[in-house]
This record gives structure tokens, sequence and C-alpha cells, in this order.
């Protein structure tokens, strides 16, 4: 799935900016034809930084953290979701990619 984001007017004819996911942008269309939007204009975004890697020491503490969590009984998903809201801008970022490689193994 690709991220757009779209600026469109609805039947008020307010302009909006809204931001979507799906495959293609004739997905996009139908969904804006079903819901009474003109679309004005459609842009992909695309994730930044994404090639980055960790750096030693951030590995370490994230590990050193998830094991605390690990430990006191904590879900796996719980933890996740605990070190991301937790974590700096670059974590995060590391962690949106792993979370979209993730779904794309499941499915």
């Amino acid at each position: 799935m690709n991220l757009y984001k779209c600026v469109v007017y609805d039947k008020e004819k307010n302009r909006k900016s809204i931001n979507l996911e799906f495959e293609s942008k004739s997905q996009i269309n139908s969904y804006a034809n079903s819901n009474e939007l003109k679309i004005v204009s459609i842009k992909e975004i695309k994730p930044k930084n994404l090639n980055k890697k960790l750096r030693d020491r951030e590995i370490k503490i994230l590990c050193k953290e998830m094991s605390i969590l690990l430990e006191s009984g904590c879900e796996i998903t719980k933890i996740f979701n605990i070190l991301k809201a937790q974590s700096n801008k670059k974590l995060r970022q590391y962690s949106i990619k792993s979370q979209i490689i993730f779904k794309r193994e499941i499915l």
C-alpha cells in the first residue's frame, strides 16, 4: 500500500487535504467518486530516511528496555508500542519501516 496526500473539495465546496492509503491512484479516484469528492491533486508520500541504520548504542538501549519489559510480563506487541512512543525520531522511523515489512510478510 502507498500513502497519498490528496487535496479535494467536498460537496459543500470546502477544500480539504487528506492522506489516503491505497494501492493506486485509480483506487483513490474510485474512493473520491463514492464519497462525492472532487480531486484537485494527488501526490504520493514517500517515506524519508528509511535506509539509515541504528547505531550499536541505540540497539543496545532498545534491547535492554525490551528485556526489562519482557521480564515484567508485558506482551510483545505492547512492548513495541511502548518503545515506539518513548523513542527518538530516528528509532520511530525504523519502527515504521519494520512494521511495513512485518505486515507484508504476514499477507
